[in-house]
């Protein structure tokens, strides 16, 4: 699928044959942006008949996913940034590559799936008052921060998951509290590994090193860049937090552990007694006070009662039980 969004100073033109995009990007007045979704064999015909992108670069795109990555090449650079997405019940985030081939009038984005930050983008570039000027560093920053403000909400929907799960870690001991906290550390990690080389591409277009951006955009891009190392420092505080809960729940399974343990063995103490005395008597030999007794039966019930209540008491006031 593919979306072409031409720009003539203001004018916006939606259906313009693909084919014609060699024309239009030899006008000073055109700003292009192509997104296209789910690539295949035309898409790579496209790109490089139409914008002359090197076969490897393109070759990159259409293959297996790269690591965040901002590359420069002849008239052109080549960006890779992550779209994230949480599901808060399976405990699951999931990325979505979008590469961006960045030119002085153009901007193409190739994905996989569907992405909304991209159509919202679109869409608002389009209204009149949008804020988004009609320049690819300004359509870049509003794409690219769009993606990174989806990241605030899935931050603080597993900050209140890591909040619930340590309230009820006092209150409700779990035995499958464990998995969801090595989950959410799992999680945390895959979104670390994206977001701290996103912070260096920002960087990138902060230093104005992309001929797309001015001076006038390092303002923007510097917020950019801020919001970015907030979603950084809330990652290693949350993957601390749960590091001090996965402590504090192995530390509460071993003293569980320990208290079984530990009635176990006084249980077995008591009844030790009752068979030391039981075993006493049950040796049947031929003189035994006892064993001709009218009411030796009921001494050594008896008996076994008063020691065990007795050691119960004990237990008791020593705390142990």
């Amino acid at each position: 699928m593919r979306t072409l969004i031409v720009c003539h100073n203001g004018d916006f033109h939606d259906h313009l044959p693909h084919e014609s995009i060699s024309d239009e990007l030899a006008r000073p007045d055109t700003v292009l942006w192509l997104d296209i979704r789910d690539p295949d064999e035309n898409d790579v015909a496209l790109l490089q008949e139409e914008f002359g992108f090197h076969p490897l670069v393109v070759e990159d795109v259409i293959g297996q996913q790269q690591r965040p990555v901002i590359r420069a090449y002849n008239g052109y650079y080549f960006l890779v940034f992550y779209a994230a997405h949480y599901n808060r019940q399976l405990i699951d985030v999931k990325l979505q590559a979008i590469s961006l081939f960045i030119g002085r009038n153009y901007l193409i984005s190739v994905h996989n799936g569907y992405i909304q930050r991209i159509e919202t983008t679109a869409q608002r570039w389009k209204e009149p008052y949008n804020g988004v000027e009609s320049k690819i560093g300004s359509i870049v920053y509003a794409l690219l921060d769009g993606i990174v403000d989806d990241y605030f909400p899935i931050m603080d929907t597993m900050g209140e998951q890591i909040d619930h799960i340590e309230e009820r870690l006092f209150t409700r001991f779990r035995e499958d509290r464990l998995p969801r906290i090595l989950a959410m550390k799992r999680e945390l990690l895959y979104l670390r590994r994206v977001v701290g080389p996103q912070r260096d591409i920002v960087n990138t277009l902060l230093r104005r090193e992309v001929y797309a951006t001015n001076e006038k955009d390092s303002i923007y891009y510097q917020d950019l860049h801020d919001h970015l190392m907030r979603v950084s420092d809330q990652i290693d505080v949350y993957r601390d937090l749960l590091s001090h809960v996965q402590e504090t729940y192995l530390s509460q399974q071993s003293n569980r552990l320990n208290e079984t343990v530990k009635v176990l063995t006084l249980s077995s103490i008591i009844l030790m007694v009752d068979a030391l005395i039981a075993g006493i008597y049950g040796m049947n030999f031929e003189y035994m006070p006892e064993l001709s007794w009218r009411f030796g039966y009921p001494f050594a019930i008896g008996l076994m009662i008063i020691i065990d209540i007795g050691l119960f008491i004990y237990f008791r006031r020593r705390n142990w039980i």
